[in-house]
Protein backbone atom coordinates (compact mmCIF):
# COMPACT_ATOMS: atom_id res chain seq x y z
CA UNK A 1 0.00 0.00 0.00
CA UNK A 2 1.39 3.64 -0.92
CA UNK A 3 1.72 6.33 1.73
CA UNK A 4 -0.04 9.04 1.77
CA UNK A 5 2.55 11.53 2.01
CA UNK A 6 2.15 13.85 -1.08
CA UNK A 7 0.87 17.50 0.26
CA UNK A 8 -2.28 19.32 -1.85
CA UNK A 9 -1.90 20.80 -4.98
CA UNK A 10 -1.55 24.66 -5.09
CA UNK A 11 -4.98 25.84 -6.13
CA UNK A 12 -4.42 28.38 -8.59
CA UNK A 13 -6.94 31.17 -10.27
CA UNK A 14 -5.82 32.74 -13.25
CA UNK A 15 -7.38 36.40 -14.81
CA UNK A 16 -6.81 37.72 -17.68
CA UNK A 17 -9.14 38.92 -20.54
CA UNK A 18 -7.32 37.14 -23.55
CA UNK A 19 -8.45 33.76 -23.93
CA UNK A 20 -4.80 32.75 -25.38
CA UNK A 21 -3.09 34.06 -22.42
CA UNK A 22 -5.19 31.90 -19.89
CA UNK A 23 -5.12 28.97 -22.36
CA UNK A 24 -1.43 28.75 -22.29
CA UNK A 25 -0.95 29.44 -18.64
CA UNK A 26 -3.46 26.96 -18.09
CA UNK A 27 -1.06 24.54 -20.14
CA UNK A 28 2.09 25.58 -18.23
CA UNK A 29 0.60 24.44 -15.15
CA UNK A 30 -0.98 21.47 -16.29
CA UNK A 31 1.78 19.05 -16.52
CA UNK A 32 2.92 20.03 -13.00
CA UNK A 33 1.71 17.83 -10.36
CA UNK A 34 1.67 20.60 -7.58
CA UNK A 35 -0.62 22.81 -9.17
CA UNK A 36 -3.75 23.15 -10.13
CA UNK A 37 -5.75 25.91 -11.93
CA UNK A 38 -9.38 25.76 -10.09
CA UNK A 39 -10.57 28.83 -12.40
CA UNK A 40 -10.41 31.03 -14.63
CA UNK A 41 -11.55 34.94 -14.71
CA UNK A 42 -11.41 37.42 -17.78
CA UNK A 43 -11.53 40.77 -15.78
CA UNK A 44 -10.21 41.12 -12.15
CA UNK A 45 -14.12 41.66 -11.09
CA UNK A 46 -14.90 38.12 -11.50
CA UNK A 47 -10.99 37.31 -10.45
CA UNK A 48 -12.42 38.84 -6.85
CA UNK A 49 -15.94 36.77 -7.09
CA UNK A 50 -14.17 33.55 -7.99
CA UNK A 51 -11.34 34.36 -5.23
CA UNK A 52 -14.26 34.70 -2.57
CA UNK A 53 -16.22 31.12 -3.49
CA UNK A 54 -13.16 29.43 -3.60
CA UNK A 55 -9.81 31.04 -1.33
CA UNK A 56 -7.23 30.06 -3.61
CA UNK A 57 -3.64 29.52 -2.61
CA UNK A 58 -2.26 32.29 -5.49
CA UNK A 59 -4.40 34.46 -7.66
CA UNK A 60 -2.52 35.32 -10.56
CA UNK A 61 -3.83 38.64 -12.55
CA UNK A 62 -3.21 40.23 -15.87
CA UNK A 63 -1.90 43.66 -15.15
CA UNK A 64 -4.94 45.61 -17.53
CA UNK A 65 -8.19 44.12 -17.59
CA UNK A 66 -11.83 45.38 -18.44
CA UNK A 67 -14.18 46.49 -15.43
CA UNK A 68 -10.91 45.82 -12.66
CA UNK A 69 -7.46 46.11 -13.84
CA UNK A 70 -4.82 44.37 -11.10
CA UNK A 71 -3.99 47.17 -8.75
CA UNK A 72 -7.91 47.60 -8.19
CA UNK A 73 -8.27 43.85 -7.68
CA UNK A 74 -5.12 44.29 -5.25
CA UNK A 75 -6.22 46.80 -3.42
CA UNK A 76 -9.74 45.72 -2.87
CA UNK A 77 -9.15 42.26 -1.80
CA UNK A 78 -6.15 43.13 0.60
CA UNK A 79 -8.11 45.70 2.10
CA UNK A 80 -10.86 43.04 3.32
CA UNK A 81 -10.37 41.83 6.77
CA UNK A 82 -9.57 38.44 5.53
CA UNK A 83 -6.43 35.49 6.82
CA UNK A 84 -4.15 34.56 5.04
CA UNK A 85 -3.86 37.63 3.28
CA UNK A 86 -4.55 36.96 -0.83
CA UNK A 87 -1.06 35.94 -2.52
CA UNK A 88 -1.31 37.71 -5.78
CA UNK A 89 1.21 37.76 -8.53
CA UNK A 90 0.40 40.54 -11.59
CA UNK A 91 1.55 39.88 -14.89
CA UNK A 92 1.84 42.27 -17.68
CA UNK A 93 3.31 42.66 -20.94
CA UNK A 94 5.34 45.65 -20.05
CA UNK A 95 8.23 46.66 -17.48
CA UNK A 96 6.84 50.10 -16.01
CA UNK A 97 8.58 51.08 -13.11
CA UNK A 98 5.32 52.56 -11.73
CA UNK A 99 3.18 49.31 -12.56
CA UNK A 100 5.57 47.27 -10.22
CA UNK A 101 5.84 49.80 -7.73
CA UNK A 102 1.99 50.83 -7.31
CA UNK A 103 0.99 46.51 -7.57
CA UNK A 104 3.94 45.49 -4.79
CA UNK A 105 2.95 48.46 -2.50
CA UNK A 106 -0.70 47.75 -2.85
CA UNK A 107 0.23 43.96 -1.89
CA UNK A 108 0.90 41.90 -4.52
CA UNK A 109 3.76 39.07 -3.84
CA UNK A 110 5.02 39.35 -7.11
CA UNK A 111 4.74 41.52 -10.66
CA UNK A 112 6.07 38.82 -13.86
CA UNK A 113 6.36 40.01 -17.95
CA UNK A 114 4.54 37.43 -19.75
CA UNK A 115 7.57 36.91 -21.57
CA UNK A 116 8.87 35.06 -18.69
CA UNK A 117 10.05 31.41 -19.61
CA UNK A 118 6.99 28.98 -17.96
CA UNK A 119 9.59 27.56 -15.49
CA UNK A 120 9.80 31.22 -14.12
CA UNK A 121 6.09 31.50 -13.71
CA UNK A 122 5.51 28.04 -12.17
CA UNK A 123 8.20 29.08 -9.71
CA UNK A 124 6.54 32.28 -8.66
CA UNK A 125 3.85 30.40 -7.93
CA UNK A 126 5.33 27.73 -5.63
CA UNK A 127 6.76 30.55 -3.89
CA UNK A 128 3.73 32.92 -3.61
CA UNK A 129 1.86 29.70 -2.13
CA UNK A 130 4.76 29.00 0.03
CA UNK A 131 4.39 32.81 1.65
CA UNK A 132 7.61 34.07 0.27
CA UNK A 133 8.30 36.75 -2.17
CA UNK A 134 8.21 35.82 -5.67
CA UNK A 135 12.06 35.86 -5.63
CA UNK A 136 14.70 35.81 -3.34
CA UNK A 137 16.21 39.32 -4.29
CA UNK A 138 14.93 42.42 -6.01
CA UNK A 139 17.95 45.14 -7.17
CA UNK A 140 18.41 47.82 -9.92
CA UNK A 141 20.88 45.90 -11.51
CA UNK A 142 21.63 45.85 -15.34
CA UNK A 143 22.59 42.91 -17.17
CA UNK A 144 23.35 42.36 -20.84
CA UNK A 145 19.73 42.29 -22.62
CA UNK A 146 18.15 43.55 -19.31
CA UNK A 147 16.27 47.23 -19.54
CA UNK A 148 15.71 48.06 -16.18
CA UNK A 149 14.42 46.48 -12.64
CA UNK A 150 15.41 42.63 -12.25
CA UNK A 151 15.98 40.14 -9.71
CA UNK A 152 17.63 36.96 -9.10
CA UNK A 153 16.20 33.49 -8.85
CA UNK A 154 17.85 30.77 -7.32
CA UNK A 155 21.00 32.84 -7.40
CA UNK A 156 20.92 33.01 -11.13
CA UNK A 157 20.14 36.84 -13.00
CA UNK A 158 16.79 37.26 -14.06
CA UNK A 159 16.78 39.59 -17.03
CA UNK A 160 14.17 42.69 -17.20
CA UNK A 161 12.11 39.95 -19.81
CA UNK A 162 11.80 37.95 -16.75
CA UNK A 163 10.14 38.99 -13.39
CA UNK A 164 10.91 41.51 -10.95
CA UNK A 165 9.73 40.95 -7.14
CA UNK A 166 9.39 42.99 -3.66
CA UNK A 167 11.16 41.81 -0.91
CA UNK A 168 10.33 43.88 2.11
CA UNK A 169 8.92 47.73 1.73
CA UNK A 170 9.70 49.57 -1.92
CA UNK A 171 9.56 52.22 0.33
Amino acid sequence: MKAETETQPIRVIIADDHPVIREGLAAIFRSQNDIKVVAEAVDGEEACQLYDQLSPDVLLLDLRMPKKGALQAVIELMSRARAPKPRIIVMATYEEEEDIHRTLSAGARGYILKAAPPEYIRQAVRRAAREKASFPALGEHRYEGASSVVGQMEGEPVTGHAMVELVGDWN
